[in-house]
């Protein structure tokens, strides 16, 4: 009850400042919790995992901020992190973490295949950064193929990864070099739910 209590207290706190808040009316059972104010607040269950809603009723992520959210102290990121030994397919799943991290193995040639799940799921109009570091630890010439259906690059050209264009360039190496790929990801209200990439790549940057 004191949980409740204290739950409850934030949330009209929050909607309240600057004089703004005007009413509340709440209900609480064990999936959801709403205030109803000028602005929605709402904590409900998905598919068993939480998601908090502020301005909308209907969360599409852990957290859905429907209008400007403003940060005076900065926003940091974690970064979801895993390594590839081999080729095959692997698919990045945008809604776990906007900032991932693939680390490349790459003693020998290999090609690889991505497969991207989109930021926010449905079909609503939504929009979000995500970037893609891909960290190589050895010399192999790499393959990487993008989801091309999704993924537009400029000039329609994909990018020429470092450990594809090192070996021309006397004394440099792939080994602990990153690049980094940021996309621009939109998706139209109504539209395909996976949505489209705009990616830019920077080169070469050393780890250490």
């Amino acid at each position: 009850m004191k949980r409740t209590w204290g739950i409850l207290f934030f949330c009209v706190a929050f909607l309240g400042i600057q004089g703004k808040y005007h009413y509340a009316q709440s209900y609480m059972d064990d999936k959801e919790f709403v205030i109803e104010a000028p602005s929605k607040f709402i904590y409900k269950r998905v598919s068993g995992q939480p998601r908090v809603g502020i301005g909308t009723s209907n969360p599409q992520s852990t957290l859905h901020v429907l209008g400007t959210l403003q940060s005076f102290d900065g926003i940091v990121f974690n970064e979801l992190s895993q390594s590839i030994n081999s080729g095959g397919s692997t698919t990045l799943d945008w809604s776990n973490n906007t900032r991932q991290r693939l680390i490349i193995n790459n003693g020998s040639a290999f090609s690889k295949t991505l497969a991207f799940t989109p930021p926010v799921t449905g079909t609503s109009a939504a929009a979000s950064l995500v970037t893609l570091v891909l960290e190589f630890t050895g010399t192999g010439m790499d393959e990487i193929t993008w989801p091309a259906s999704i993924v537009k690059w400029p000039e329609a050209t994909a990018p020429n990864l470092t450990p594809n264009f090192a070996s021309t360039i006397p004394g440099f190496t792939a080994a602990g070099k990153l690049d980094i790929v940021n996309f621009y990801w939109t998706r139209a209200s109504g539209g395909d739910t996976n949505g489209t990439y705009y990616g830019v790549t920077t080169f070469a940057y050393t780890k250490n």
